[in-house]
């Protein structure tokens, strides 16, 4: 999934180099897995730090940096979007997306399997409430939600791109949306 995120939005980012002429541009990033969520539940998500730009040879085959245009709340839409449905397909081709499949963890650790579903559907796992309802965000619809400046999410990804650091800026403290154009989702 990581690679089909990074694939998407290192396009945007050469499109627009392309646009500015240059060609042959380079991306990066760095990512961190998160595993839980701010409940401490299970909630594997993908934080990634970008440069906002590319690179491309400069003289003598140099590396030199191109900053890229300002996102939109459009491009952070399409990103969210295009990423969401070509996971999607990739889950499908993959059969990993069938209703009827094994669940090799259910048979292996069931007792792990039980407390990730509870955590996944948001129920408590035991105790007197086990099984009840744990109050949750609202689930975004397909048809994608904006949720704020430059943060949108569809179909169960989420891509918040609102976070700049600036040359010489010392990082914010985290949230759940950091970094620089930060894309962090999936």
């Amino acid at each position: 999934m990581l690679a089909v995120f990074l694939r998407v939005v290192y396009a945007w980012y050469r499109h627009r180099a392309l646009e500015e002429g240059h060609e042959d541009a380079r991306c990066g990033s760095v990512t961190f897995v998160q595993r839980f969520g701010k409940a401490v539940n299970v909630n594997p998500h993908l934080h990634a730090l970008m440069p906002d730009g590319v690179f491309v040879k400069g003289p003598g085959g140099a590396p030199v940096f191109v900053p890229a245009p300002s996102l939109t709340d459009v491009d952070v839409q399409r990103i969210s979007e295009t990423t969401a449905e070509r996971v999607v397909r990739m889950l499908q081709r993959r059969g990993l997306l069938e209703q009827d499949a094994a669940d090799a963890l259910r048979q292996d650790e069931p007792l792990l399997a039980f407390l990730a579903a509870a955590s996944i559907q948001g129920t408590v796992a035991s105790g007197e409430r086990s099984r009840q309802r744990v109050r949750r965000r609202p689930v975004d619809p397909q048809e994608g939600i904006q949720g704020g400046p430059l943060c949108f999410s569809f179909r169960g990804s989420s891509l918040h791109a609102s976070t700049r650091i600036a040359d010489g800026q010392p990082s914010p403290k985290p949230t759940s949306a950091t970094g620089s154009n930060v894309c962090a989702g999936t």
